[in-house]
């Protein structure tokens, strides 16, 4: 049983002197959304299709009104999710930075005892997993609302390249990353963002090719732009693969359950690229290996509104 309208409704109805009203609900599963009100001034009533039709409109109101009200739950519920990541990553990033230099400065004091030595090796390698998570994961939060920020100083590529490389051949002693460097390399870029891109495509080799391969990192110097290319030699990529590489969360047929990665690198990667106006490409052939290119334009350009 409906409730009488209200006074304000009545007096608007007495104005408008209608020859026919419709009052309809607008229901949802479980309560009353509203009313619809439909006014006709021709004489001719309201008949069995008009209503018919009108309770059709109503249904789909509901159904639209639900919809909306869901989604605003589900967006709410993304928003808490992401803001607990970001506070949480931002809380953990500052211990576990201290960790990674106190154990990457024990490194390169030299050999130590055959047990202390492997010990913060492992401590080293951990932190250096955790750090990539938790950068990975407030830039993944970031790169979905919106271009990853960028902040362009001077620099040389290859040296910069070369330095980076250096500290990934620090984290894997038992592997060999070959770095091939070729021209002057003067641009301006965001150095930590590079880095970012280095480690990220580095890393994603060694993790995906045999442990007795080499890892070649090319970095060359052409008109108007850098090229950075790291090949692997392990298994192709299955075509179908190809297609959602560099979508967030997606971790490629051979990671396994290898830790240090949440799906991120790549889809943060190729967003890095993006910010500087560049473009990041793959190619995958069995008897080949896979190689990934980066093309990095040289020129000082403004950024983005």
């Amino acid at each position: 049983m409906m409730a009488p309208l209200p006074e304000d409704y009545r007096h608007f109805l007495r104005e408008l002197r209608p020859r026919s009203v419709a009052v309809l609900p607008v229901r949802g599963p479980d309560r009353t959304l509203g009313l619809w009100m439909l006014l006709r001034f021709s004489p001719e009533p309201y008949g069995a299709d008009d209503l018919l039709l009108f309770r059709e409109i109503s249904d789909r109101t509901a159904l639209a009104i639900e919809n909306a009200e869901l989604l605003r739950q589900a967006h709410d519920a993304v928003r808490l999710r992401e803001d607990l990541v970001a506070v949480v990553s931002h809380d953990l990033r500052n211990p576990i930075s201290a960790i990674s230099m106190v154990a990457t400065a024990l490194l390169r004091r030299g050999p130590q005892a055959e047990g202390l030595d492997k010990g913060v090796r492992r401590i080293h390698a951990a932190a250096d997993r955790a750090l990539r998570m938790i950068r990975d994961l407030l830039d993944s939060t970031q790169a979905r609302v919106g271009e990853l920020p960028v902040e362009r100083r001077p620099f040389d590529f290859q040296e910069w390249v070369r330095g980076v490389v250096d500290e990934v051949q620090l984290a894997h002693p038992g592997r060999v990353i070959l770095l091939h460097t070729e021209g002057p390399a003067q641009g301006a870029w965001d150095a930590d963002r590079i880095a970012q891109v280095v480690t990220n495509l580095v890393g994603n080799a060694l993790q995906h090719s045999p442990p007795g391969s080499t890892v070649r990192v090319d970095a060359r110097a052409l008109d108007g732009e850098v090229l950075l290319s790291v090949h692997n030699d392990g298994a192709p990529i299955p075509p179908e693969a190809l297609a959602t590489l560099f979508e967030p969360f997606r971790r490629g047929p051979g990671a396994g359950n290898q830790p240090g990665s949440v799906g991120l690198g790549l889809f943060i990667t190729q967003r890095i690229v993006q910010a500087h106006g560049g473009r990041i490409e793959v190619r995958s052939r069995a008897g080949e290996g896979t190689t990934f290119t980066v093309h990095l334009p040289r020129d000082v350009a403004p950024p983005r509104e």
